[in-house]
């Protein structure tokens, strides 16, 4: 018997609870009273979310931390495990700790931590959630879990095991029936193989026989050839002194050919030197005249440009003169209109008609006399006397500067036309010197051409002295290559009669060789063949024996396959429970009913013809007779349900051997009457002197409060 003892419970910022809660559960009846929202499953939820991480609703973590703080969600259950304690304790966006689950020992040493250890941990050390939400937490739409009683049953009594055996088999028949598929794949292969290799070497020995007939007739007409090309090679002749001799004579005609080309080249030479040294002779006469011819032009081009650079010089000068000139009339020009400027300004300073009549200093307004008066007009007629002088004179520097400018632009053109000349002068010297080289040139390229004349007709002369003889060494020659080309065709003939010859005595050995080879290749295929024949038996053979392991094999797990099915070993495990669940099945109903209904669980059930051995739910209603689930009214079906789930609390107490402290039930007493609601609370309370339900702390969660309170139970009242 595995005892599972809990002892504290803590809550903080967890669903609606935003303060620290701290529960101890020492083996009482907890009262949850309050509004629906107000934290009544939460509370109940809060247990199985630190085990597993789950509530029956699968809420996620980001669901269940309290809204407002949004941090520091933090549980812990403390509890003993065969008197062992343990400390679980789950936590999310910590400040402290983070976000994770850790189990530690009493000590205070981490065991497990995070969801991949923990959960695991948990299924093993205590029990896996199916068992822990189908005996020990009554939810509120419990009702759902009763359709399947099937899974109810493979849950609680832990039978998940048989589901991973079974499916590990299934997998394993799966791998087995791919190997046999292979092996028998191997099996027809090798015996196509067999009658392959049979085919083949029918085929391959008719091919041998038909071709060392075929060689030995090659063998026969190549006997023939070399007999008839040995005939041919008998019928030439060849005179091999005759055929000396001529290539004498051909050699002593060839040499005295290259003397004479020799001679006839030497002449040449000495004709190209003589044209040569006649030429340069010329040539060289030509250029000193050339060169004498360009001095007399140069001579005469620095005449005309030092004799127009004089001119220019001297227009230069007479124009720097000119421009100094005018730059100094310039100057005098703009003092005097300085000078006008600044008596215009001081005349514009008096106003005779306002001084006459005023009789004030314009400057001062001070009171001035008639003799005043008369000085300030013989001033201001002295000022105009002046400005007219002064423009009188501007007037005068102006025609002045009007004539240096045009004798300025008169020199410029002189200038231009000085440039233009001594251009036109240098270009007229060019050209007739020019035309004076191309001349001489051009009289230099005749000579050279009939120097080259006269040399090739010397050359023809020379030549016309050999020609005849060279006519008659070649006519010698051509009548000698005549007959050596008639004695070399005979050789060569001859030559590729032997070579022809050897080739075919060459084709014979290699037929020969051939026909060894092929009668050796024949021998040794019939050997290898024997060798592949043996070797297909063999492996035929080994797969045989290895496909009979593996059938027997596969009849073993076939027969584990059905062991393992939910018709299977498990099948008949709960079959045994059943009739202790019936037992305390009834015992629960006949005292929550009173006796008015019997409820028990059937495995067969006959359907169209067929059984079907799955747990089947019967409910028979005395009174009525009545039979069914359905028939139920809402009060009675609420009992039985509760009645069923003190069963499976008890089935996991008797069959599975786990004791639990705990037992939740939320919103139980949802649509029962005031008396159905005292009499199961009564019940309940009698179901504590049981040993199952000893020391067992019961939850109870209501809307309403209930009046038959007593002192030892626990009220919560979250309203």
């Amino acid at each position: 018997m595995k005892e599972i003892t809990f002892e504290k419970i803590i809550l903080e910022n967890f669903g609606i609870f935003k303060e620290r809660i701290e529960l101890d559960l020492p083996g009482s009846l907890f009262f949850i009273f309050g509004a629906n929202g107000c934290g009544k499953s939460t509370l109940l939820n809060s247990f199985g979310f630190i085990l597993y991480g789950m509530t029956p609703k699968n809420e996620k973590v980001k669901e269940l931390i309290n809204v407002d703080v949004g941090k520091n969600l933090y549980l812990q259950l403390d509890l003993k495990i065969n008197g062992e304690p343990y400390r679980i304790k789950r936590f999310y966006k910590h400040e402290k700790l983070s976000s994770g689950v850790t189990v530690e020992d009493k000590d205070g040493n981490v065991l497990k931590s995070g969801d991949r250890e923990v959960t695991p941990f948990l299924k093993e050390l205590i029990c896996p959630p199916e068992v822990f939400y189908n005996s020990l937490y009554f939810v509120q739409d419990f009702k759902n879990l009763f359709t399947n009683f099937s899974d109810i049953f493979y849950r609680i009594l832990n039978l998940e095991s048989y589901k991973e055996k079974y499916d590990a088999v299934k997998e394993d028949i799966k791998k087995l029936e791919k190997t046999t598929d292979d092996i028998k794949n191997k099996i027809y292969i090798s015996e196509e193989r067999m009658k392959d290799a049979e085919n083949s070497f029918r085929i391959e020995r008719s091919g041998y026989i038909k071709k060392l007939f075929e060689i030995k007739a090659d063998i026969n007409n190549i006997n023939k050839n070399i007999l008839k090309i040995s005939d041919e090679i008998s019928s030439i002749e060849i005179d091999d002194d005759e055929y000396k001799n001529l290539l004498d004579e051909k050699q002593k005609l060839i040499v005295e050919k290259k003397e004479m080309v020799n001679a006839i080249n030497s002449i040449r030479e000495k004709l190209m030197e003589e044209a040569t040294n006649e030429f340069n002779s010329i040539k060289l006469k030509t250029n000193e005249e050339l060169e004498e011819l360009r001095n007399k032009k140069d001579e005469r081009l620095n005449g005309v440009l030092e004799k127009l650079k004089e001119q220019e010089d001297k227009l230069k000068e007479k124009l720097e003169e000119e421009q100094k000139k005018k730059n100094s009339i310039d100057t005098e020009m703009s003092v005097l209109n300085n000078d006008i400027k600044h008596l215009t300004r001081s005349l514009s300073e008096y106003d005779i008609d306002d001084l006459v009549k005023n009789k004030r200093c314009p400057t001062c307004l001070s009171k001035i006399d008639e003799h005043t008066i008369e000085n300030i007009k013989n001033e201001i007629h002295k000022i105009e006397d002046d400005i007219n002088s002064k423009k009188e004179k501007k007037e005068s520097l102006e025609k002045i500067k009007n004539e240096i400018e045009d004798k300025i632009s008169e020199y410029k053109r002189e200038l231009i036309i000085l440039k233009e000349t001594r251009d036109n002068d240098k270009l007229i010297i060019e050209q007739e010197y020019y035309d004076i080289v191309e001349s001489k040139n051009k009289k230099l390229s005749d000579m050279k051409k009939d120097i080259g004349n006269k040399m090739k007709e010397k050359e023809r002369e020379e030549r016309e002295k050999y020609k005849k003889r060279a006519e008659e060494i070649d006519k010698t020659m051509d009548d000698i290559d005549e007959k050596i080309n008639i004695i070399e065709t005979m050789k060569n003939t001859k030559e590729k009669l032997i070579h022809k010859m050897e080739q075919q005595k060459s084709n014979r050995s290699a037929k020969v060789s051939n026909i060894k080879y092929i009668k050796n290749t024949f021998k040794n295929k019939v050997v290898e063949k024997g060798d592949v024949k043996k070797e297909i038996i063999k492996t035929l053979e080994k797969e045989n024996e290895k496909l009979k392991e593996f059938e027997e094999e596969m009849d073993i797990l076939l027969f584990w396959k059905t062991a393992f099915s939910k018709n299977g070993i498990p099948n008949l495990i709960i079959s045994n429970s059943i009739s202790q669940f019936n037992k305390w099945v009834s015992f629960f109903t006949d005292h929550i009913t009173q006796g008015r209904y019997k409820v028990a669980i059937d495995m067969t059930k006959i359907k169209d013809g067929v059984i079907n051995e799955k747990p089947n739910l019967i409910i028979l209603d005395n009174e009525t007779k009545k039979e069914g689930y359905r028939s139920v009214s809402g009060g009675y079906r609420r009992m039985i349900d509760v009645a069923l789930f003190f069963s499976f609390n008890a089935l996991n107490y008797s069959i599975c051997k786990h004791k639990f402290n705990i037992i939740m039930m939320d919103e139980l007493l949802d649509g029962l009457d005031s008396d159905h609601k005292g009499f199961l609370i009564g019940l309940i309370r009698s179901l504590k002197d049981i040993e199952i339900f000893k020391d067992v702390n019961m939850f109870f969660v209501s809307h309403t409060n209930i009046d038959d309170m007593h002192e030892n139970d626990v009220v919560i009242d979250l309203n």
